[in-house]
């Protein structure tokens, strides 16, 4: 019902679901935070998940939802928080990791997002290229902010051959490169002073 667009009437019956849905109240209530959010009840959708994780506070999909929904809100340290509570629920779930990257970047953590990029990209199954993708070019963002622009265009390289449309990708290896020429160029023309300055000083 979600998907056909009728977002109240899905509200209104997944309140009375979750009153009969016993071992699938958490999964109903995520749904419902869902719904909330997408007809702009943020702070509904929060409420909805944090009654979800006081009555099941060991259900871990509930802490990555909200952390979701906390990263749209810009509560950055919050959903930091829920993700972290997820991967150590499911330590072995790439996914905790990459919101927890998400919140570090967020923050201009990044370090901090780099390292849980790269353990989300160590868990992610060989068939989740959309992850794999989605880690891999925000790791890369993070290794340009520091930067270390050679692992950065790896980052980009890697994208690209996997996504040749990838628009961002194609935009910052432009960038690295066009910081190189520079600095190559400038290299260049010192290197040409220090030379025509030491043969002026022979002249004299």
């Amino acid at each position: 019902m979600l998907d056909s667009g009728l977002l109240q009437e899905s509200i209104t019956e997944l309140k009375k679901l979750i009153r009969f849905s016993g071992a699938h109240a958490p999964v109903c209530r995520i749904v419902l935070s869902i719904a909330y959010n997408r007809v702009g009840e943020h702070q509904q959708g929060i409420q909805v998940l944090n009654e979800c994780i006081k009555l099941n506070p060991e259900y871990p999909d509930s802490y990555q939802a909200r952390g979701q929904a906390l990263l749209l809100q810009e509560k950055y340290a919050e959903a930091l928080q829920d993700f972290q509570r997820f991967t150590t629920l499911m330590p072995l779930n790439g996914m905790g990791f990459l919101g927890v990257g998400d919140s570090h970047k967020a923050l201009k953590q990044w370090q901090a997002a780099i390292n849980s990029y790269s353990k989300a990209l160590s868990l992610f199954p060989a068939d989740a290229s959309a992850c794999v993708l989605q880690a891999t070019l925000k790791r890369g963002l993070c290794y340009y902010h520091l930067q270390v622009y050679d692992h950065s265009i790896n980052d980009f390289q890697a994208v690209v051959r996997q996504d040749v449309t990838s628009i961002k990708a194609h935009f910052y290896i432009g960038k690295i490169l066009s910081k190189r020429y520079l600095q190559e160029t400038a290299s260049q023309c010192l290197g040409a002073q220090k030379e025509i300055s030491q043969k002026s000083l022979q002249q004299l």
